[in-house]
């Protein structure tokens, strides 16, 4: 069956926004792991979780940052390998000459490619809601010591984290 354009956008929109729950799901851990730190050093040091640069970054800052909060070698590599993928199909993505977008030979091969990418970066989220789980009981874990330790002291413990960047007014 000939492929048509409109499949090709379509399998194009679906593989960009995967990627795109890859950035959100990087975000997410990045924002616990800030929180976590802030409630560890609550008491010792200010600390001020860089809430607007989180929700501000690329894809590949927010695997540099996140590279730093995990011993996982291989997500991080594949993550990176995603990142290539998806500058190459960003960049690309509707950038066809007319004699691309007729031909059904070429969008057959894009589609597949398409799919193919696709697969891999689904992959690639899969692994990193592990990574979101465990970054969420960590910062629940760090709260609730935090709280323990303030109430050994008697006094109240800070409000829990809210992960929402910093509004137009605050910037």
């Amino acid at each position: 069956m000939p492929v048509t354009f409109k499949q090709y956008t379509d399998a194009l929109l679906q593989c960009l926004g995967q990627y795109q729950f890859i950035e959100e799901a990087l975000r997410f851990c990045l924002v616990r792991c800030h929180a976590t730190t802030k409630f560890r050093l609550d008491g010792f040091f200010p600390y001020q979780a860089p809430l607007q640069a989180i929700e501000d970054a690329a894809l590949g800052r927010l695997i540099d940052w996140y590279k730093t909060y995990t011993n996982n070698s291989e997500l991080i590599s594949d993550l990176r390998s995603t990142k290539a993928a998806r500058e190459h199909i960003a960049h690309r993505g509707l950038a066809l000459t007319l004699e691309e977008q007729e031909s059904e030979e070429f969008l057959s091969q894009q589609v597949t490619e398409l799919g193919e990418a696709l697969i891999r970066a689904q992959d690639c989220f899969s692994r990193l809601m592990s990574e979101m789980e465990a970054t969420d009981k960590a910062v629940n874990r760090a709260y609730a010591a935090m709280q323990a330790e303030y109430n050994a002291r008697r006094e109240p413990a800070p409000p829990p984290f809210k992960d929402q960047p910093p509004g137009p007014q605050e910037n």
